[in-house]
């Protein structure tokens, strides 16, 4: 992959865990009174996402070159696992600004949304 290729990706990648998070967590942001919780969910968001995407990026390109093309399982495992991590930091700093009861739920259903269509997004990019 390009540099440009790879700034592509990043971004396409962003805007979709933007869009389709912002709208799953859309009816809990508005509910709160502060209005800050929209930069804080946007900032959690970029940062969590640029670096997830960076570390997969990075973790596809050695795998492929080690095992040739197409994701291994290991590979797979891994993208789980820096996802359950996301999850956790994105709650973390959000129960900050938002209390509500089922919050988790919100944060863990946009994340698996996000995450399944990142992935359709990648599988379809890496295959063209």
């Amino acid at each position: 992959m390009t540099v440009l290729q790879i700034l592509g990706t990043l971004v396409l990648g962003l805007a979709v865990t933007l869009v389709l998070e912002g709208a799953v967590m859309l009816p809990v942001l508005v509910r709160q009174k502060r209005k800050d919780v929209f930069g804080a969910f946007a900032l959690v968001n970029v940062a969590t996402n640029i670096a997830l995407n960076l570390i997969l990026l990075i973790a596809y390109a050695a795998d492929a070159s080690y095992c040739g093309t197409g994701m291994t399982f290991s590979f797979c495992l891994a993208a789980l696992a820096l996802e359950v991590v996301v999850v956790g930091i994105e709650y973390f700093v959000l129960r900050k600004f938002i209390g509500e009861k089922y919050f988790f739920w919100y944060v863990l259903s946009a994340n698996a949304l996000s995450a399944v269509a990142g992935s359709i997004v990648l599988a379809l990019l890496m295959t063209s």
